[in-house]
């Protein structure tokens, strides 16, 4: 595991089976964990994990980091997790946890971003900015003004975006992941022209105070969205050991 500048977190994981660096065995056979300080009330203890919710000892982690210097507020990027129902990578004999993102797996979900709201984005930004509503609105007005409807699709309100010869197969889609609380989803299809087809999602949250949260997913998991969300939840809750953490939706 190592760290890229003030404010970027690379979290490497094991599984059985995959390779390993030999410069990096050592940290992986320690287990070691890093806190990393998104806002006050987000600081993510990350390590080298089986892409499961494994059991932490809070007040350990928070004893051990309270005396060092505090780390940076910043963005967590390059964290992974198995989707919901799978429990290993297609080829581990060719997968190397040095550099997990130089590996396409279909039953790995890699989150892109987890980054703190400041009062100055609240201050500059339009709401739209975080409630995907008037987003979703704003981007298909011409086709509901039209009169064209969408459909619902797993649990989502999509829009088939017709291909050609020089675009792919896409969907776009309206879901509400949690009460109150919308997403938008950009779906390209499982088609013989589309090298790598990926379900993938940036969306605002009240929780912690307020977080852009970005992830992706091979396409063929489209239908297991909200499991992969609620997953990613699961994680982020499990591993924070900040002591003064707002109650989840207070901003």
């Amino acid at each position: 595991m190592k760290i890229f500048g003030p404010a970027v977190l690379v979290v490497m994981f094991t599984c059985a089976g995959c390779k390993q660096a030999p410069e990096t065995g050592k940290a992986f056979e320690k287990q070691e964990r890093w806190v990393y300080k998104v806002n006050d009330n987000l600081h993510l203890a990350l390590g080298p994990i089986e892409l499961e919710a494994i059991a932490i000892d809070k007040a350990a982690l928070q004893a051990k980091f309270q005396d060092r210097e505090a780390p940076k507020v910043g963005f967590v990027q390059h964290f992974h997790f198995f989707v919901p129902g799978e429990t290993s990578v297609k080829e581990p004999e060719k997968y190397h946890q040095s550099a997990p993102m130089n590996q396409k797996d279909e039953n790995v979900v890699r989150v892109h971003i987890i980054e703190p709201w400041t009062e100055e984005m609240y201050r500059t930004n339009p709401v739209a900015s975080r409630d995907a509503r008037i987003g979703w609105q704003y981007l298909f007005s011409n086709k509901l003004q039209s009169g064209e409807r969408s459909e619902e699709v797993m649990g989502m309100q999509c829009f088939q975006k017709s291909s050609t010869s020089d675009t792919w197969p896409q969907r776009d889609c309206l879901a509400e992941r949690t009460p109150g609380e919308w997403a938008i989803f950009t779906i390209l299809e499982i088609d013989p022209r589309v090298p790598w087809p990926t379900m993938k999602t940036k969306y605002y949250t009240k929780a912690y105070g307020g977080l852009t949260v970005a992830w992706s997913v091979h396409s063929k998991h489209a239908d297991k969205w909200r499991q992969i969300d609620a997953k990613l939840w699961q994680l982020i809750d499990q591993w924070n050991i900040a002591e003064t953490t707002k109650k989840k939706g207070q901003v």
